[in-house]
Formats: C-alpha cells, structure tokens, sequence
C-alpha cells in the first residue's frame, strides 16, 4: 500500500488533504469485505440444502455495499464538505468510499467462493487475502478519482 501511495506523491503534494482520508477511505472498505467475506464463509458452511446460489449471494453482497457506500458516502461528502468548505473535496471522498465499499464487498463475497473451490478452508484463507486486496483497490479508487477530478473538473 505504501508503494502504491508512492506512485501518487505529485497527487498528494498538489492537495495535501486527500492524505487525511485515506485511513478512513481503507478502512471502511476494509472493514465491509469482512463482513461480506463473514456472510460468504456462512453460507458456504451451510448444509448443501440450506445453501443459495453463489451468484445470488455475490449479488446481494455487492448490492449491500452498493447501498452502504451510497449512505457512508452521502453522510461523508456532507461532513467533509461542510467542515472543509468544500462540497467537490467532500464529493471526491464520498464517491471514493461507495466505490471502494461497493468493491470491498464484491471481493468479499468472491473470495470465499474462490478458495473453496481450489480446496483451501475460506474461514482461515480468506482473511489476508480480503484486507490486502480491500487496501490496494480502496487507494487506487480513491486517488484515481481524486486525480480525475482535480485533473477534469477543478
């Protein structure tokens, strides 16, 4: 993640600011592809007759997320915006934690799934995997729409 950030340090010195959010940004999207995985891990241990459909589950994941970043990123641009004065840095943020939720919990619900069915127990294998990935897309999300914005629209 801090090689990742790096590549970003022009971004970062042109708007000091975004480096505030980038724990919250990680971390809220860390903490929703816990949950999803923990839904996912769930399911899968379920006897075979209890069990949904994978696709149905990935998609109700994915939906949740959908639905949790549009609140957190809503309730987060407002914050931002009004404590920053700044409604286009609140909006960067808002948007980048729907995206990194909505992903973190795609991921969540995939990767379960994945290590199941190359034979590794998802409850123990999953949990590195989820917070790596969560940490490395929710940075790249976030400064790419930051860059795009500052680049495009400010």
């Amino acid at each position: 993640t801090s090689s990742l950030i790096s590549n970003y340090e022009g971004l970062i010195s042109e708007a000091a600011i975004l480096s505030v959010f980038v724990t919250l940004i990680t971390g809220t999207a860390g903490n929703a592809g816990t949950q999803s995985l923990a839904v996912a891990v769930r399911k899968i241990g379920q006897p075979e007759s209890e069990k949904r459909n994978w696709m149905a589950m990935v998609t109700q994941e994915t939906l949740t997320g959908l639905i949790s970043g549009v609140v957190t990123g809503l309730a987060i641009t407002l914050v931002v915006g009004i404590w920053k004065s700044n409604f286009i840095l609140g909006g960067i943020i808002g948007f980048s934690m729907l995206s990194a939720i909505t992903v973190a919990n795609l991921a969540g619900s995939l990767i379960p799934i994945l290590m199941d069915k190359i034979g590794f127990d998802p409850a123990v294998a999953s949990g590195p995997f989820i917070s790596t990935f969560s940490d490395l897309t929710s940075v790249l999300i976030y400064f790419n729409i930051a860059k795009y914005f500052i680049e495009n629209v400010l």
